[in-house]
C-alpha cells in the first residue's frame, strides 16, 4: 500500500508536515480521519509517522529539505528492543523508488511495546535547520493537494532558516534609468510560484529588466557586525509562517511580517546571491537574551523583549533604512527563492551598490543646527522632508543653502511654509519605476513660480492649526499643520500658537502600540527607556526641545499628549501654562490630576463671559442613598442662554448654513450646553425661572480651582434630534434578552431594499446626500434650480455609488443601520421635581413638528456590555417642561437614579438611547438588575504630585490599557457562551470592563489574566482587512445571520462589481451639467487660464488634508462626507472622523471660494465657475483629484 503525499518544497516545519498529511488522509479511504504522531531525528533527513491503526504500521517520510516529500506505509513492528529501528532497514526504504510499498519486505521487530514510546525513546523532537546537502538537491515544478499559498492556515505553518553572510540595512539612492521597452510587467525567478498563488500583500508594479534600471543602493548600517559574547559566526535568515526573522545574534533579532514586504529585488552573481528586501516601515527589533539560557527543547517557551535599537549607533538609521540587503552563499539561490516566491512581487534585478552614506550621523547633527536658526514653522516642514524619508539629511542642507536663504528675504515664513509643504506633498518617487531619483531644487522652483499664497481662513475662537509628532519605538515623523479643533489653552497663549505640538505613541504602523500582532511581545523596554524618558526629558523637534505639558481626557487612551516649546525669552514655560489653568494642589491622585488638568484642553468654542456675582458655585446636589441624581448638572438662565446660541451661530458656519437651510434644526436656543467653565464642567439645561444673568454650578460639576477663567465654552449642545442606530453590543444583550433574530434581519433587509432602489426615489438620494455637507448643498441646489438629468452626470453617479458602498459596509461590519422610533439625546434632570421613579420626559423638536413621547420606553446608554445596560422606563406628558426639547429629562426621585444604571452614566455629558419601537422591547421579566460593582478608590501618592508621577502614570496606562481587548473579547466569548452576556464569564468581562473604562481616572487598571481567552472568534468580527483569515466560525446567533443574509451579500457584490464610474477623455456634449453651465457664459474660454492655476493650489490643499489618514482619503470621501474607516490610520480612536473631514474640507472650500472670488466682478466669477468645470473634466483629467473643482462656484450661476 501506497500513500504519497506532495508539498510545497519551502515547507519543512512540523505543523506544515503534519498538515499536508491531514490532507493525504482525507484523500484515503482506509485511512480518512486517523490520528497519528510525528517524530523526526534532530539531523536526519526523514521522519517517522506512527499511526494508531491495525492497518497500519508505519509511516517513514522521505523529507529532503527542499525536495519531493513522499509517504510510504509499511509493516515495520514493534519490538522488545530500546533501540530504534535498523539503520539500514531505514535507509532501504527511504530510496527513491517509482513504487514505494513493492520494496522488500523489512525485519520484523520484536516486542510488544507501544510503538509511540519506542520510536520517540532518545530521539529529539525538534527540527534540524541544518541543510548542507541542499546543493544536491533541486525544486521541481511540483503540483500539490495542499491549500494555495495565500491561504492563511499554509502560510502559518511555513518555516525555515538560512545562513546569511552579511546584513545592511540602507536606502535605495538613485536608479540609473533605462529606455522603456514593452514587455511583461513583472519579472519572476524560473523557481517562483505562479502569479495565480500571490498573496496580493502591498502590491507593487515592477517593471520589466529593459525598463527597471540599476537602482543604487546605499549601505548605511551593517547590522551582522554584532560584538559580544553571543554572537554568531554568521546571521540568520528564519521564516516562521507570516514572520521574517533576522537572527543577528544569539540575544538579537530584527522581525518584520509578510505585509510589512514592499517589494523583493534578487540580484546574483556567480560568487554571491543578495535578497533586497523593501519595508513600508521599520522592523522589530527584539531581545532573545532569555532565550539562551533554556535549553532547546524550551525554546518555543521564551519571552522575547521589544527593544527600540540594537545598539546606539543604530539609533541614528532605525527609522530612515528601510531597504534590508540579505547576502547569501550562491547555492542558497533556489532555497532564498522559494522563500520570497509567495512575497508580491519579486523580481530579479542588478543594483549598484554607493559608498555614501546620506544618513551618517554627521550630517543629520549638522540638519539640526541648521533647523534650530531657522523660523519654527520652516524648520517644521524641512523635519517633514526629513521623517517621511522624502529628502536625505544631505539633499536638505544643500537644498538650504541654494533654495531656502535665498528666499528668506522675499518671501514670509507662512509663504516658505507653504511651499515646503508642497513639495512634500508633491513628490513621489519609487526606485523601481524606471526613473532616477527627482531634482528637488529643480521641482521646487517650479513650485515657486506657480505659486499662490493662500492664507489661512479659520476662526481662532473655534479652531488652531498644529503639526502632529508621532513617535514610534525606533522613530518619529512629523506631519501637519492640520486644522483642529481649540481649546481654552491654546486660545490663551495664541501667540505661540505654533509652539504647541500633538504627540503620538504609535506603534511603527501608526496603530495604536501593543494592539497590533505583536502585542503579544513585552514593551516594557519600549515603554519605560523610550517613552517615559522622552515624556520627562523632553522630545527634540525642528532643532527644538518641546516639553510635556498635559493631555485631554480622551486623547489618554489614544497615547497622544500636548508637549510645548519655551521661547528662549522665558516669557511662557510649562510650568507657567499650568499654574494659569488652575489650581492642582489639593489632588494626591496621580490618575485625577492628570484627568483634572485634562478639562482645560477639551475641545470647545469660546463664548460669554460671565462676572462672578452672575454665577452661583458650589450648588448642593440631590444626594440619595449614596447616589447623585444631578451629577455632573447645572441650570442657566434663558438671557446667557439666548447669548451663547447668537455667538455659536457666528462661530460655525455650518451651523449658520443648516439654520439658512432648515429642514434640521430649529432656529431657537437649545434647552441644554455642554460647558467647560475654569475648573467645573457638564451640562447646563435652561432654567425659565432664573431672571436676567445666572449661572448655576452644582458641587459635583466642580473638579478644581481655576480663578483666571471666567468665559463658558461650549463642547456640545442639544440643538438637534439625533436618529439612533443599532451596533453589535446592542443587538447582543436584546437577543440575550429574548428579542428575536428575525426582527434585526427584518430591519436590515429594509435597510438593504432602500439602498437597493435608490435610484428610483429623488427623495431617498437628497436624502443620502446628506444636509450639511458640500455634496448635499449642491444636489439640492441641483434639484431646486431644476438642472435635467443632473442624476446622469457621471461623478455624481459615483458619489451616490460610494455613499451606497459606504453605507453598506457599515452594515455588514458594524451592524450600523437607523433603529426604527428610537433616538440618541443628551440627559438632564428635571429641576422641577415633577416626574416619578422610572418616568422620563422626552420632547423632539423638529422644523416640521414637535413630538412628546408618551408610554413605556426601553433605555440605554453605549457602550452596552452588562444585560443590566438595559432599563425600562415610562415617558409621560409634563406641561411644566414643555421648555425643555432634545434632551432626556431624568427623575430626581427613587432610590437609584436611572443614569447610573445605563452602564454607570451621569449628567456630565452623556447621551442616552430611547427606543420607542416595541418589537425591540424584551418581555417585561426579562430585564435583568443594573449592575452594580465595588466603588475602587484612586490610587493617591503621599507626597505632593509632580510632573514625574503624571509621564509615570502616561506611561503605566499605555502598557496597561485593555479596554478595546476586553470589548472585542466579549463580545465573541458572548456568542459562545449559552446565554451570551447573561453567562458567568461574560458578567465577568463586563465588571472589568467598566474597571478599564474607569482606569484612567482611578489609576487601577483592569486585570484581565483571569478572564477567559478564546482562540476562535465569530465570522461577523472579521472584516476586509483583516490580515489573518483564519480562526473565524459560523455565528448562529443574530448578528452571524445578518453578516451572511445573502439579499445583503449580493447587493454589496453589485455595488463593488459596477465599481465608481471614470471620466472618459473628453467632456461629453450630451453632459447635462456642461449644457447648463456653458448656457450661462459664452466667453468662458478666456478663464481657463486662471482656472488651471486655481485648480493646481485646490490640490496641493487637498492633498495636505488628505494624508491625515494612511491610506490618504480620497475626494469623494471629502465630497460626499461619508469616510472608509477600516483599514484606514488616523492615529486617535476616539475621534470623529468624519466631523473632522467635514470641517477640513468645509474651511478648504471656503479658502478657494475667497482666493477665486475676492475682487472680481458677478460676470467675471461665472466665467471662472464654467472655465472650473470644463478644466477640471478636461484639461486636466484626474480620477483621484479635480472633479470637485469644477462645482465650486457653481451657486454663482444660480444667481445669475
Amino acid at each position: 500500500m501506497e500513500l504519497v503525499c506532495e508539498v510545497p518544497a519551502y515547507i519543512t516545519s512540523r505543523r506544515a508536515l503534519e498538515r499536508a498529511l491531514e490532507h493525504a488522509f482525507a484523500e484515503s479511504d482506509e485511512l480518512h480521519g486517523t490520528p497519528f504522531k510525528l517524530l523526526k531525528s534532530r539531523n536526519a533527513k526523514w521522519a517517522t509517522i506512527t499511526v494508531p491503526n491495525e492497518k497500519a504500521g508505519v509511516f517513514l517520510v522521505s523529507a529532503g529539505k527542499w525536495g519531493r516529500i513522499v509517504v510510504g506505509m509499511t509493516e515495520l513492528l514493534p519490538r522488545r528492543s530500546k533501540n530504534r529501528p535498523d539503520a539500514n532497514t531505514v535507509k532501504s526504504l527511504l530510496n527513491p523508488q517509482p513504487a514505494f510499498a513493492q520494496q522488500t519486505r523489512p525485519a520484523k521487530l520484536d516486542g510488544t511495546r507501544d510503538i509511540n514510546t519506542l520510536l520517540g525513546e532518545q530521539l529529539d523532537l525538534a527540527w534540524d535547520d541544518d541543510d548542507d546537502d541542499l546543493s544536491s538537491l533541486t525544486s521541481s515544478n511540483w503540483t500539490t493537494n495542499m491549500p494555495d499559498v495565500a491561504d492563511a492556515d499554509a502560510l502559518l505553518d511555513i518555516e525555515t532558516a538560512i545562513p546569511a553572510r552579511e546584513i545592511w540595512f540602507g536606502v535605495w539612492v538613485d536608479n540609473e534609468a533605462r529606455i522603456p521597452q514593452s514587455g511583461p510587467r513583472v519579472q519572476r525567478h524560473a523557481t517562483l510560484l505562479p502569479t495565480a498563488q500571490e498573496t496580493g500583500f502591498h502590491t507593487f508594479d515592477l517593471l520589466p529588466p529593459a525598463e527597471r534600471g540599476r537602482p543604487t543602493f546605499s549601505p548605511e548600517w551593517k547590522a551582522s557586525q554584532i560584538v559580544g559574547m553571543n554572537s554568531y559566526d554568521h546571521p540568520f535568515l528564519e521564516v516562521e509562517g507570516y514572520i521574517f526573522k533576522l537572527k543577528l545574534s544569539a540575544d538579537k533579532q530584527i522581525q518584520f511580517f509578510e505585509y510589512n514586504i514592499k517589494s523583493v529585488v534578487l540580484h546574483h552573481n556567480p560568487d554571491e546571491s543578495n535578497v533586497y528586501i523593501t519595508l513600508v516601515h521599520p522592523p522589530v527589533i527584539a531581545d532573545t537574551s532569555e532565550a539562551t539560557s533554556l535549553k532547546y527543547a524550551d525554546m518555543n517557551k521564551a519571552k522575547l523583549t521589544r527593544l527600540f535599537q540594537v545598539n546606539s549607533k543604530h539609533a541614528y538609521f532605525a527609522f530612515h533604512c528601510l531597504v534590508c540587503r540579505i547576502s547569501f552563499s550562491p547555492t542558497r539561490t533556489d532555497a532564498v527563492a522559494n522563500i520570497f516566491a509567495r512575497v508580491s512581487p519579486s523580481a530579479q534585478s542588478p543594483v549598484i551598490h554607493s559608498k555614501s552614506s546620506v544618513y551618517a550621523r554627521k550630517y543629520q547633527d549638522a540638519l539640526r543646527n541648521l533647523c534650530t536658526n531657522l523660523p519654527i514653522r520652516i524648520a517644521y516642514q524641512l523635519t517633514v522632508l526629513l521623517t517621511w524619508n522624502i529628502m536625505f539629511p544631505t539633499e536638505i542642507i544643500e537644498f538650504i543653502k541654494t533654495r531656502l536663504m535665498p528666499l528668506v528675504t522675499t518671501k514670509s515664513e507662512l509663504e516658505i511654509a507653504q511651499l515646503l509643504n508642497i513639495l512634500a506633498r508633491s513628490t513621489k518617487w519609487e526606485p523601481f519605476r524606471g526613473e532616477p531619483r527627482p531634482n528637488f531644487p529643480l521641482l521646487f522652483d517650479t513650485i515657486v513660480k506657480r505659486f499662490e499664497y493662500v492664507p489661512e481662513d479659520y476662526d481662532p475662537q473655534k479652531y488652531c492649526t498644529i503639526f502632529r509628532l508621532y513617535v514610534t519605538p525606533t522613530g518619529q515623523y512629523l506631519d501637519g499643520p492640520y486644522l483642529d479643533k481649540s481649546n481654552r489653552v491654546v486660545r490663551h497663549f495664541q501667540s505661540y500658537a505654533a509652539h504647541f505640538l500633538h504627540v503620538s505613541f504609535v506603534e511603527e504602523d501608526g496603530e495604536q502600540i501593543s494592539h497590533n500582532d505583536f502585542g503579544d511581545i513585552p514593551h516594557d523596554i519600549i515603554y519605560e527607556d523610550r517613552y517615559c524618558t522622552l515624556l520627562k526629558e523632553g522630545i527634540r523637534v525642528a532643532g527644538r526641545l518641546f516639553k510635556f505639558l498635559a493631555f485631554s481626557n480622551s486623547s489618554l487612551r489614544e497615547g497622544r499628549v500636548l508637549f510645548f516649546h519655551e521661547p528662549a525669552d522665558g516669557s511662557v514655560t510649562v510650568e507657567k501654562i499650568r499654574a494659569w489653568m488652575g489650581d492642582f494642589s489639593l489632588i494626591k491622585s496621580p490618575a485625577r490630576y492628570a484627568a483634572r488638568m485634562g478639562q482645560a484642553f477639551t475641545s470647545t468654542a469660546s463664548t460669554v463671559d460671565v462676572l462672578p456675582s452672575e454665577v452661583e458655585m458650589h450648588h448642593p446636589d440631590v444626594e440619595r442613598n449614596g447616589f447623585n441624581f444631578s451629577d455632573g448638572i447645572g441650570t442657566v438662565s434663558p438671557e446667557i442662554a439666548a447669548e451663547i446660541w447668537e455667538i455659536m451661530k457666528k462661530l460655525d458656519k455650518r451651523l449658520a448654513r443648516s439654520l439658512e437651510v432648515g429642514d434640521v434644526i430649529c432656529n431657537e436656543v437649545p434647552s441644554a450646553f455642554q460647558i467647560r467653565f475654569g475648573g467645573a464642567k457638564g451640562m447646563v439645561s435652561v432654567d425659565p425661572s432664573l431672571k436676567g444673568r445666572k449661572l448655576i454650578i452644582r458641587k459635583s460639576m466642580i473638579k478644581f480651582d481655576s480663578p483666571n477663567c471666567h468665559t463658558i465654552e461650549i463642547a456640545d449642545c442639544s440643538i438637534i434630534c439625533r436618529d439612533a442606530y443599532f451596533n453589535r453590543q446592542i443587538i447582543l444583550v436584546l437577543e440575550d434578552l429574548g428579542v428575536s433574530k428575525q426582527i434585526f434581519l427584518d430591519i436590515q433587509r429594509d435597510c438593504v431594499r432602500e439602498l437597493g432602489t435608490m435610484w428610483n426615489s429623488p427623495e431617498k438620494l437628497l436624502e443620502l446626500a446628506g444636509r450639511d455637507g458640500a455634496f448635499g448643498n449642491c444636489v439640492r441646489l441641483w434639484n431646486n434650480l431644476g438642472v435635467v438629468g443632473w442624476m446622469e452626470n457621471e461623478f455624481i453617479r459615483s458619489s451616490f455609488e460610494h455613499i451606497r458602498a459606504y453605507l453598506l459596509r457599515q452594515i455588514k461590519y458594524r451592524a450600523r443601520m437607523k433603529i426604527p422610533g428610537a433616538w440618541t439625546l443628551f440627559g438632564v434632570l428635571d429641576e422641577t421635581g415633577t416626574l416619578k421613579e422610572g418616568q422620563v420626559f422626552v420632547q423632539l423638536s423638529k422644523p416640521t413638528e414637535t413630538q412628546v413621547l408618551t408610554g413605556p420606553l426601553i433605555i440605554y446608554r453605549t457602550p452596552v456590555i452588562h444585560p443590566g445596560d438595559v432599563q425600562p422606563c415610562v415617558a409621560v406628558d409634563v406641561p411644566a417642561l414643555c421648555h425643555m426639547k432634545n434632551v432626556i429629562v431624568f427623575s430626581q426621585h427613587g432610590k437609584r437614579d436611572l443614569p447610573s444604571k445605563l452602564a454607570g452614566g451621569d449628567l456630565d455629558g452623556d447621551m442616552f438611547t430611547v427606543i420607542q419601537n416595541r418589537k425591540l422591547f424584551p418581555l417585561p421579566s426579562a430585564f435583568r438588575a443594573a449592575a452594580e460593582y465595588p466603588l475602587i478608590k484612586p490610587l493617591e501618592m503621599d507626597h505632593k504630585i509632580t510632573m514625574n508621577d503624571i509621564t509615570e502614570f502616561v506611561v503605566y496606562f499605555m502598557t496597561n490599557n485593555k479596554l478595546g481587548i476586553i470589548a472585542r473579547r466579549h463580545l465573541a466569548l458572548a456568542d459562545q457562551r449559552v446565554g451570551g452576556s447573561l453567562h458567568p464569564d461574560c458578567l465577568q468581562l463586563a465588571e472589568l470592563h467598566s474597571q478599564a473604562v474607569d482606569f484612567p481616572k482611578t489609576g487601577h487598571p483592569a486585570d484581565i489574566k483571569a478572564a477567559v481567552s478564546l482562540k476562535n472568534r465569530p465570522d461577523f468580527m472579521s472584516t476586509p482587512d483583516f490580515k489573518f483569515k483564519d480562526g473565524f466560525y459560523k455565528s448562529p446567533r443574530a448578528m452571524g445571520v445578518m453578516y451572511r443574509d445573502t439579499e445583503l451579500n449580493s447587493l454589496i457584490e453589485q455595488t463593488y462589481n459596477a465599481g465608481l464610474a471614470r471620466k472618459g477623455e473628453k467632456l461629453s456634449e450630451t453632459d447635462c451639467m456642461w449644457k447648463f453651465m456653458r448656457a450661462k457664459c459664452e466667453a468662458w474660454e478666456a478663464f481657463v487660464e486662471p482656472a488651471m492655476k486655481f485648480q493646481y493650489t485646490f490640490e496641493c490643499e487637498l492633498d495636505h488634508i488628505a494624508s491625515y489618514c494612511r491610506p490618504k482619503l480620497s475626494e469623494v470621501e471629502f465630497w460626499t462626507g461619508y469616510i472608509n474607516q477600516n483599514g484606514r490610520k488616523t492615529r486617535r480612536e476616539l475621534f470623529n472622523l468624519e466631523d473632522w473631514a467635514r470641517d477640513q474640507f468645509g474651511t478648504l472650500l471656503r479658502k478657494a471660494e475667497k482666493l477665486m472670488t475676492e475682487g472680481r466682478p458677478q460676470k467675471d466669477i461665472i466665467g471662472l465657475a464654467v472655465a472650473n468645470y470644463y478644466v477640471s473634466n478636461v484639461v486636466k483629467p484626474n480620477e483621484k483629484c479635480g472633479s470637485v473643482f469644477g462645482f465650486l462656484l457653481f451657486h454663482y450661476l444660480s444667481d445669475s
